[in-house]
């Protein structure tokens, strides 16, 4: 089972990363799908959003959370009814956190993608006192939609509404802002990253 990542925040809250290494078969074996899941995961064409579903519905069974239970809400955002849930994915590694408070987690495999398109994410920060390069860009952008999952406004510009602080890749956590109009409220983001991916969340405490 290629649980990566099983870290217990606290006695509510938990994180799941998957490395999925699977057949499709195989990740399907055991999970008992819900009529409405299993139409689902038929309209997936690619391969790969076929096992990263099905890679959360395994990480869901693992916390005793049954595929009948998890629903999405009219903005998409996935709902379980024993509390929180947030869903991530990047290529083969799926994240899953589970909480009693409201939360948002974002995972990216490591790549160029994100420091390629950063001028579409990145404002303030560029005026950080060290260089955005592809490791920053990659945080940042995974802080900045782990915030975006949490907050219930609508029309979000990533650029100007939410602004991290300068941090370090070595701290683990730092402060990020959601500012819009005259609302203004901060969270606290932890982060991380590996060598094969860099992951970080948020956990709504307000």
């Amino acid at each position: 089972m290629p649980v990566i990542e099983d870290i217990q925040l606290s006695s509510t809250t938990r994180i799941i990363v998957w490395e999925i290494k699977e057949t499709i078969d195989f990740l399907n074996s055991g999970l008992d799908l819900s009529n409405f899941s299993k139409n689902t995961l038929r309209k997936k064409k690619s391969e790969i959003h076929q096992k990263q579903f099905l890679a959360v519905r395994n990480i869901l069974k693992l916390l005793l959370i049954q595929d009948s239970d998890l629903s999405y809400g009219a903005d998409g955002n996935p709902l379980i009814k024993s509390g929180c849930v947030s869903i991530s994915h990047s290529k083969e590694f799926v994240a899953v956190l589970v909480s009693d408070q409201k939360v948002g987690v974002d995972i990216e495999s490591n790549s160029d993608k994100c420091f390629q398109i950063m001028q579409k994410f990145i404002g303030v920060e560029n005026e950080f006192p060290i260089k955005i390069d592809r490791k920053i860009a990659q945080i940042l952008w995974n802080m900045k939609e782990s915030l975006y999952k949490i907050i219930d406004f609508k029309e979000i510009d990533f650029k100007e509404n939410l602004i991290v602080i300068p941090f370090s890749l070595n701290e683990k956590q730092t402060k990020i802002w959601f500012v819009k109009n005259e609302f203004t409220q901060d969270y606290i983001t932890n982060y991380f990253i590996n060598k094969n991916y860099s992951l970080a969340y948020i956990i709504d405490k307000q």
